[in-house]
């Protein structure tokens, strides 16, 4: 989830001006209590449902009963007739050796190899010029924002004329 730049460790999707808002985050960290301390993996999962679900017109799937561990997360806007799975988090193989939760996103195509550059695990393509993408799970309060950040490309890029 990190982009390594002139040997400085930035959360993704903040690239250069980080310094410049550096002050306006801790800000709004603060604000929302995300700078009081780092949750476990499972406590940032959980905030990242909490948000996924406060966003216009998300809505949790029902699980899949052969992927009980795998939660998805899609719009639904029945006013501008669109309908899509943009966010799944959890394991599709819990039995096989890896990290107890994954996080992966439906990004646009062209976005998808910029993700894929910083850390991402390109999957299959998909329609409507999407491609599914290994994003990984957040480890700390940090690097949870910069996640959001990626995920509301994946959340906008579900709308039609995105």
């Amino acid at each position: 989830m990190l982009v390594v730049m002139d040997n400085e460790q930035c959360p993704l999707g903040h690239g250069a001006s980080r310094g410049k808002r550096q002050g306006a985050s801790r800000i709004l960290q603060r604000f929302l209590g995300s700078d009081e301390h780092d949750a476990d993996e499972q406590g940032l999962v959980e905030e990242l449902h909490r948000w996924a679900l406060g966003l216009p017109f998300v809505e949790e799937l029902d699980p899949i009963p052969v992927v009980p561990h795998l939660r998805r997360f899609a719009v639904s806007c029945p006013p501008l007739d669109c309908s899509a799975v943009w966010l799944l988090t959890g394991r599709f193989e819990p039995k096989l050796p890896g990290p107890d939760v994954n996080v992966y996103a439906v990004l646009p195509r062209s976005v998808a190899p910029a993700v894929a550059g910083a850390g991402g695990i390109l999957g299959p393509d998909l329609p409507d010029d999407r491609r599914f993408v290994a994003v990984g799970a957040a480890t700390n309060s940090g690097e949870l924002l910069a996640l959001e950040d990626v995920l509301l490309i994946a959340y906008m890029s579900a709308f039609p004329d995105a």
